[in-house]
């Protein structure tokens, strides 16, 4: 995981190809931890996939996971 302080525009980013998560570090400022670790959450579903070798963009089964998830918690 990387905090970026160039990110303005998005919470998060994952690049899974690549093994990382980024965080805006502006957005963690304004929004406190708690919004972002969901946001983190949510970049860590995206990589899940990934790693499983199914569609990680916001396709129903991410929707799935990432709702699983949240209950979970």
């Amino acid at each position: 995981m990387e905090l970026s302080r160039r990110m303005r525009r998005t919470q998060g980013l994952s690049i899974p190809s690549q093994r990382v998560i980024r965080l805006s570090l502006s957005h963690l400022k304004e929004l406190g931890w708690e919004t972002m670790e969901a946001t983190l959450r949510h970049e860590m579903v995206h990589c899940w996939l990934f790693e499983r070798g199914r569609p990680w963009g916001h396709s129903p089964e991410f929707k799935a996971k990432l709702k699983q998830v949240e209950e979970d918690i």
